[in-house]
C-alpha cells in the first residue's frame, strides 16, 4: 500500500471566500458502483467539540439527502490515537437501489476532516474492511505519528 500526500500549492483567496477543500480518491468499480474515498477539509470558524460537530453534520446530512437514515454513530480512534467518530448512513436513491455511506470525522487543530466512502450492500462487505483500514490510517499534518510495531526476536 502506498502513501497519498495531498499536493502543496498556494492561491490568493478572495475576501469572504473560504476554503472548502475536497479530495477525491478513486477506487475500483464493483457491483455497479464506482467507489471513491473523499476527504473534506472544513476550517472551523469557532471552537467546537467532536460530538457537537458530528451532531451538526448528521442533522445536515439527514436534511439534505432524502430518505437518509443514520445507522451508526460511534467514537473510535485513528491509528495514531486521535479521537474520531464513525458514522454510517443508509438510503435508497432510486427504486431497488440501496447505498451505505461510511464516514470518519476527525477534529484536529481547528479543522474538521470528514472522510467518506459509499458502498452497496455487497461492497460494504468486500471493500468496506479495506477502506476502513485506509480511513483509520488518516493522519492530519502535525498530528502524532502512529506507534511503531515492536519486532520480537527469539532467544
Amino acid at each position: 500500500m502506498g502513501v497519498y500526500q495531498a499536493s502543496d500549492f498556494t492561491l490568493a483567496l478572495l475576501e469572504e471566500w473560504k476554503d472548502q477543500s475536497v479530495y477525491l480518491l478513486e477506487g475500483p468499480e464493483e457491483d455497479g458502483l464506482q467507489h471513491f474515498v473523499t476527504i473534506q477539509v472544513d476550517p472551523l470558524a469557532q471552537e467546537t467539540t467532536l460530538v457537537d460537530y458530528v451532531d451538526w453534520m448528521v442533522r445536515a446530512q439527514e436534511e439534505h439527502v432524502p430518505g437518509c437514515r443514520l445507522c451508526l454513530k460511534k467514537g473510535v480512534h485513528l491509528g495514531n490515537g486521535l479521537p474520531a467518530c464513525r458514522v454510517v448512513f443508509v438510503w435508497h436513491p432510486a427504486e431497488g437501489i440501496q447505498r451505505y455511506q461510511e464516514q470518519v470525522i476527525v477534529l484536529f487543530e481547528r479543522q474538521a476532516y470528514r472522510l467518506s466512502a459509499m458502498f452497496t450492500r455487497k461492497t460494504r462487505r468486500t471493500l468496506g474492511p479495506i477502506v476502513w483500514q485506509v480511513m483509520m490510517g488518516f493522519q492530519p499534518a502535525g498530528s502524532p505519528q502512529p506507534p511503531q510495531k515492536q519486532e520480537r526476536h527469539g532467544s
